[in-house]
């Protein structure tokens, strides 16, 4: 199933606000609070956490292997919630 077919099929609130905070999460653009509630959720939805691997990847993907991380911090794209969590 493609992140596209399950964000469709979306109906739980909670599911819909995570997905819309996907893009921000990666750019490090969450509050750490909105945060904390981003990576509870993926842990315990397997459907956000399927679409949230396949929109790490089409970042990844789109990245240069030439390009340095926005603002000196490292970029979390390619990287798992708990790789992620460790460069807070």
């Amino acid at each position: 199933m493609s992140a596209a077919t399950s964000v469709r099929r979306v109906t739980a609130p909670e599911c819909r606000s995570t997905r819309a905070a996907m893009h921000d999460y990666l750019t490090r653009r969450l509050q750490p609070r909105r945060q904390r509630r981003f990576e509870t959720h993926l842990d315990r939805c397997a459907d956000c956490i399927r679409a949230f691997i396949d929109i790490r990847e089409i970042s990844w993907n789109r990245q240069t292997v030439s390009q340095a991380p926005q603002g000196g911090r490292p970029s979390l794209v390619g990287m798992t919630p708990v790789q992620c969590a460790r460069h807070r």
